[in-house]
């Protein structure tokens, strides 16, 4: 006889409120990083090339407290549980996010099956435009027992995007990856990718009348690589 049980719940957690934060405990989304394409600190998220900017997010079972700091800054401190909660399968973070001179700054530090991420975050406004940049630095096996640490690894996503007016939006980003450099046959290293959104127009189906709303769909997706 054989029984089973497979589920596939991507949200089911708690909230406690404390006087300090507030605690969340379950299945949770956890992401960080403003990137509208390709984040390099997205390590709990699935990423589907030319999938919606906004797709959502997987959930993964941690504990986490965010602290607020300030009006506007926050101390982040979470674990999250690998499969069958081995220590070589699970992460823990620090992230502290603060404001400074009109810009938003984000600092992480991540222990992610045995890996080392450090990453930075900067996003503000230039102009009517508003501009992000998220870095992140890697060394493999930095925590890991069996092994010696490998050579360190960047990830760079420089990104701009403006609004057209009530009826267009764009936005462009730049991508870098040095993560197996030597072997460029395989690994695409650097990609672009712009997009442009639409409105869609929606016709009443009593009256007649037309009226337009943002899709969120992009009318164009242009990538290179090199």
């Amino acid at each position: 006889m054989y029984l089973s049980l497979d589920q596939e719940l991507d949200r089911l957690f708690t909230s406690i409120y404390l006087p300090s934060g507030d605690l969340y405990i379950g299945r949770q989304a956890i992401s960080w990083g403003s990137a509208r394409v390709i984040d390099p600190t997205a390590v709990f998220s699935s990423f589907t090339p030319g999938g919606s900017p906004a797709q959502e997010i997987s959930g993964v079972d941690a504990v986490r407290l965010r602290i607020p700091i300030g009006m506007m800054g926050e101390l982040d401190l979470g674990y999250v549980f690998g499969e069958h909660f081995r220590l070589a399968e699970s992460a823990a973070f620090t992230r502290m996010r603060t404001h400074l001179l009109q810009t938003d700054l984000t600092f992480l530090l991540m222990d992610v099956r045995e890996h080392l991420l450090a990453a930075l975050d900067i996003t503000r406004s230039i102009g009517d435009a508003g501009a992000w940049l998220t870095a992140a630095l890697i060394l493999p096996d930095a925590f890991s027992r069996s092994g010696e640490p490998g050579s360190p690894q960047a990830a760079l996503t420089v990104g701009i995007d403006h609004t057209f007016g009530p009826k267009f939006y764009g936005f462009a980003e730049y991508h870098l990856n040095t993560a197996g450099i030597g072997y460029p046959r395989s690994i695409r290293i650097s990609t672009c990718s712009l997009r442009i959104i639409l409105p869609s127009v929606t016709v009443c189906s009593s009256c007649g009348a037309a009226t337009m709303q943002p899709s969120g769909a992009p009318m164009c997706c242009i990538r290179s690589c090199r």
